[in-house]
């Protein structure tokens, strides 16, 4: 028998600061990664990108950590397991696009 699904959250209690954090965190840190290939590295809005993009990590890390459970993604859920399967998740679809850049620039 399976368990009772838990009560919807209403959207008073949905995270909206944790989201922007992760948000800002992802998007910056994905520009910055996919623009430093094509203007170099020795640009410096490129790191400074991934040092803002590191920054709204940390701020988004110290907020779930206030927040507890009702974060968006609670500290206790990232344990060395499933944190692992993230890695492994992450290293698929890098690999996904190296497959598709040396593919297409054959």
């Amino acid at each position: 028998m399976l368990p009772t699904d838990p009560p919807a959250r209403s959207l008073k209690s949905f995270d909206f600061v944790g989201f922007i954090l992760l948000a800002f965190f992802l998007g910056l840190f994905n520009f910055a990664w996919n623009q430093a290939p094509i203007t170099g590295w020795s640009e410096s809005y490129v790191w400074a990108m991934l040092i803002v993009a590191a920054g709204f990590a940390a701020a988004f890390f110290i907020w779930a950590k206030y927040m507890g459970d009702k974060a968006l993604i609670p500290i206790a859920v990232l344990q060395r397991t499933s944190l692992l399967v993230y890695l492994s998740l992450w290293l698929g679809w890098m690999s996904f696009g190296v497959f598709l850049f040396y593919t297409v620039n054959l």
